[in-house]
């Protein structure tokens, strides 16, 4: 299964290492996309997009180009803002939740 975890926001940039790791290493998702809203970033791994814009109010634009541009990529898209981790237990994968879910 393909999944994919999305972060859209400005100021996300303190933590968004961490926050990336922690959902591509522990939750096992495949890609993690940053939209950068009005910040810069360089990811350190190549399991990170990032894509910039720049605005203001501009999460709606930004999940409307992924669902235009990149929505059939993926098996399952997940969208959470940088301050939220998701927690699966017992060493619980993204995939393992979704095919007991099926």
């Amino acid at each position: 299964m393909n999944c994919l975890m999305m972060i859209a926001g400005p100021f996300e940039k303190d933590y968004v290492e961490e926050w990336a790791a922690w959902h591509h290493d522990i939750c096992q998702f495949d890609q993690i996309y940053v939209i950068a809203n009005n910040w810069d970033y360089t990811p350190e791994k190549d399991y990170v997009e990032t894509i910039r814009l720049d605005g203001q109010k501009l999460q709606l634009n930004a999940y409307n180009w992924f669902g235009n541009d990149h929505i059939n990529d993926y098996d399952w898209v997940m969208v959470m803002d940088g301050d939220e981790f998701l927690y699966l237990p017992d060493g619980t994968t993204i995939d393992d939740y979704f095919k007991e879910a099926d």
